[in-house]
């Protein structure tokens, strides 16, 4: 009976000690610098992804420390958006942001007022990379100095950059210019097949900056419709 009753005791304890391993922890809590700016990356994400982070703050000062966010600082959700900090403890202070609208290396700034004579402005920063549902190589496609009434073409690749993208369709958005299939990529890591395509200049140009583009239409929900530019200096004869 004592021996079963240890190793119920036994069993009890090592519960406890997995709870207490693989409970969720707070954020290591972060004194304010003097510059006032802390930074939090968040690595690659993929467009239309939520990024959430948490900022633990410290008081180290000896006197309260209030906060108000500037509304207009950051298109994201921050809460709260107004605090107190008592001498010595901590507030957690969570940023959510909506990547649906963003695109490449991207920084979100939350600027708050302070009542600390010395750091008046406090900014939490959350940077990373947005990627975009596809992957164009090259991302713009610029074809340099060229002449009126010459053949000028350029390949272009574009792929899918995650699982569940396809590519519906490509078409030329102005410019006059030329598009032709020419070829295939093959999927790899659960990616859909992307294109190998051809792009002509048209023929009569004139002297001058040329602007066109090419979208891309795929399946994905943020970003339906992806676009590329072609750029041209067209030499005057």
């Amino acid at each position: 009976m004592p021996r079963e009753s240890s190793r119920q005791n036994l069993l009890f304890a090592t519960l406890l000690c997995l709870a207490g391993c693989f409970a969720a922890r707070p954020g290591v809590p972060l004194p304010i610098p003097a510059d006032g700016i802390l930074v939090e990356e968040f690595g690659r994400v993929p467009a239309g992804d939520v990024v959430e982070r948490t900022f633990v703050l410290v008081n180290e000062g000896l006197q309260p420390l209030g906060l108000e966010l500037d509304a207009s600082s950051c298109d994201c959700l921050v809460s709260p958006t107004t605090a107190v900090i008592t001498a010595g403890q901590t507030l957690a202070v969570e940023m959510r942001v909506d990547t649906g609208t963003l695109q490449g290396p991207v920084k979100m700034v939350a600027a708050f007022a302070t009542t600390d004579p010395d750091r008046r402005t406090l900014r939490l920063i959350l940077a990373g990379e947005v990627v975009p549902p596809v992957t164009v190589e090259p991302s713009v496609l610029f074809f340099g100095r060229v002449r009126s009434g010459g053949a000028h073409v350029r390949e272009i690749v574009i792929q899918p950059s995650r699982a569940g993208v396809q590519i519906r369709r490509v078409f030329t958005d102005g410019g006059g210019l030329g598009l032709r299939k020419v070829g295939s990529v093959a999927g790899t890591g659960g990616l859909a097949p992307g294109l190998v395509l051809e792009v002509a200049l048209p023929r009569n140009l004139a002297p001058g900056g040329f602007e066109g583009g090419l979208v891309v239409e795929t399946t994905d929900v943020w970003i339906p419709k992806y676009p590329i530019p072609v750029l041209a200096i067209v030499l005057s004869e």
